[in-house]
């Protein structure tokens, strides 16, 4: 409606602002959790719904999730609101939504990639890579600075301060046929559960 459009415009513009803040962190990050719980609260009536679900408002929670500004809680409230979104969004909306031009250090993921022109399947892509982001350790999705427009293709990322001289080869992780395993060891002082 045309109501959800106007609050979605005016809620997108205060969230740009409050991520734009460049004098004082802590009062931009407090102004950004200000709206992004508005946001929260809105999403559980209809109209906060159809507010959410703008290409506009969507384009901007994308670009807040490859921020790395922004404390996990926030991130946290971002995938809340975009689990709320996505699924009330059309094709064609999916289509309006402005993504942020990102990689992945992941270089073999970009073969998996049915139809990268696909809108609906370049959200999933970065959703799931900033998924892998708290699963992979080493591996971060980030925004691109040299792409001039929004591209999902997956560039191999150099990560950054590595200390190579103390890793035994064998211990670096490898992705091979587009898997990576992930060996969790757990000491003999150390209880099930930590």
């Amino acid at each position: 409606s045309g109501l959800a459009r106007q609050v979605s415009s005016l809620l997108t513009n205060h969230l740009a602002r409050a991520t734009e803040c460049c004098g004082n962190q802590a009062a931009g990050n407090d102004a950004l959790q200000d709206v992004l719980s508005l946001l929260n609260d809105l999403s559980r009536s209809h109209i906060g719904k159809a507010i959410l679900s703008q290409p506009a408002c969507v384009s901007k929670l994308l670009s807040l999730l490859l921020d790395q500004r922004p404390s996990p809680k926030l991130v946290l409230i971002i995938l809340q609101l975009c689990r709320a979104a996505l699924p009330l969004m059309s094709v064609e909306d999916c289509g309006n939504v402005e993504l942020p031009p990102w990689s992945y250090s992941v270089p073999s993921l970009n073969s998996e990639q049915d139809d990268p022109s696909d809108p609906a399947s370049k959200i999933a892509s970065l959703l799931l890579a900033k998924l892998a982001d708290y699963v992979v350790p080493g591996c971060q999705t980030v925004l691109s600075p040299t792409a001039s427009e929004p591209d999902t293709t997956l560039a191999k990322a150099s990560p950054k301060n590595s200390i190579k001289g103390d890793k035994d080869p064998g211990e670096e992780s490898e992705a091979v046929d587009g898997k990576l395993s992930i060996f969790i060891h757990k000491r003999e002082d150390q209880s099930s559960h930590e």
